[in-house]
């Protein structure tokens, strides 16, 4: 069980989306599991986080559309993503939806509105839900604090 956790949180990592967790890897266990990973399965994480980054800004972009664009039935990309990452398909596509606002809030002037459909949440509400949700303060909160540092 613990492999399968490191497991998880090393393909989060490479995903770039592991400051989401609350338990960060440490930097021998990084490298143990480095060493035990089956190489075959980074080109699929790989795959599926730059399709779902190629459709980000599409509001219609779905888990099913997914499917299609990494050639896999519904059921066994949850079970293949679920294995890996920890994660459903749905969760993984909100996850790096929400990693890119993020980088948005800090980069650009936008508003919270422009960036949350830029990001392809059609409702900038359910936008700042899930943001304070996932990083425990709201897009408007990090912001400041990102410009106060």
């Amino acid at each position: 069980m613990e492999l399968r956790k490191n497991l998880q949180q090393f393909y989060l990592n490479k995903a770039g989306l592991l400051n989401n967790l609350s338990v960060k890897l440490s930097a021998e266990n990084l490298n143990k599991e480095t060493q035990v990973l089956p190489k075959a399965e980074d080109p699929f994480i790989s795959k599926t986080r730059e399709t779902i980054e190629t459709h980000i800004a599409d509001t219609a972009f779905s888990v099913e559309d997914l499917c299609k664009e990494v050639f896999m039935s519904h059921s066994k990309l949850h079970r293949k993503l679920d294995a890996l990452i920890g994660c459903s398909p749905n969760k993984f596509i909100r996850m790096i939806r929400l990693k890119k606002a993020k980088e948005l809030l800090q980069q650009t002037e936008e508003t919270i509105s422009s960036i949350a459909f830029d990001c392809g949440f059609h409702d900038p509400g359910y936008f700042a839900r899930v943001f304070k949700q996932d990083f425990g303060r709201t897009p408007q909160e990090w912001r400041g604090e990102v410009k106060n540092a």
